[in-house]
């Protein structure tokens, strides 16, 4: 095809909002794909600021007017290394909103001053991410193997929207009151919880009434919203202990933890439970 006629093509395709919204052409081969492709992504890329204050983002209007009937409760957002972050979808009155596990990526990426993210809607609630700081630097992706991939605790979520929500992005975004839950415990992570892979967690206090010995899994749900599926052991020497293990080393480098850093857990009722929910509280 001569470059007039592409140029041409291009131009016309571009004109026509239908065609651009379309679906992405899968390995294209032809100059015309080739030219259609760039001009969707440019279309269905979208630049929102992250605020390390607020947990949460509302989508800019074209989105919703775009692509607002190709979403659903749930987006995953993937970044250039294959990292994966589910987050929860939230639509009040026709605006988007990113809520529940949108906050892990400012632990995951070391986003101190904020940034600015690049969203390209691919489809089927599927976007791919780019990060910049606020000087327009990219900011490094961490490499893994697997990716990591954070996963949303969605206990109590509801399948539909709930168009009664307040459309305030701050009160949307996820939170739990660890104070207000009826068990507690604090713990200073050691170096040995931070590079062995698991946690050694003290059978005292609020622990006996919280764990059952005979549990082998515990779910602990993060103040980002994800969930975590750790191996869960009873020992009693040399002394009464629970040892957490398996996906907690994920979840160690997943939020930068270190030794020093504190967590703080609590659990909602008194009795066993398979799930707890834990605070970081970094120095």
């Amino acid at each position: 095809m001569k470059k007039y006629e592409l140029k041409s093509a291009a131009a016309a395709v571009s004109t026509t909002s239908i065609r651009v919204s379309g679906p992405l052409v899968k390995n294209p081969l032809s100059d015309l794909d080739k030219a259609i492709n760039k001009l969707r992504l440019k279309y269905r890329s979208y630049i929102v600021e992250y605020d390390i204050d607020v947990g949460a983002v509302c989508l800019p209007n074209m989105f919703g007017g775009d692509f607002g009937d190709q979403i659903g409760r749930y987006a995953i957002l993937t970044d250039p290394k294959s990292n994966k972050f589910e987050v929860l979808v939230d639509r009040v009155n026709g605006a988007f909103f990113l809520t529940k596990g949108w906050k892990a990526i400012r632990d995951f990426y070391g986003i101190n001053l904020g940034a600015w993210i690049t969203l390209v809607f691919v489809g089927d609630g599927q976007f791919d991410i780019q990060l910049t700081d606020r000087f327009h630097k990219s900011i490094p992706y961490p490499v893994f193997d697997p990716p990591m991939h954070f996963l949303l605790d969605k206990m109590n979520l509801q399948a539909t929207f709930d168009d009664y929500l307040p459309p305030i992005t701050s009160l949307l975004a996820y939170h739990h009151n660890i104070t207000d839950m009826v068990l507690e415990f604090k713990k200073k992570l050691t170096e040995y919880d931070v590079t062995k892979g698991c946690m050694i967690l003290l059978y005292t206090g609020n622990v006996p009434q919280m764990l059952d010995t005979l549990l082998t899994t515990v779910n602990i749900i993060d103040d980002c919203g994800n969930r975590w599926v750790c191996e869960l052991t009873f020992a009693t020497f040399p002394y009464e202990h629970f040892k957490i293990g398996r996906r907690w080393n994920r979840f160690v480098e997943a939020r930068r933890l270190r030794e020093g850093v504190k967590i703080r857990g609590g659990a909602p009722m008194v009795g066993s439970h398979d799930t707890i929910y834990l605070d970081v509280i970094y120095n």
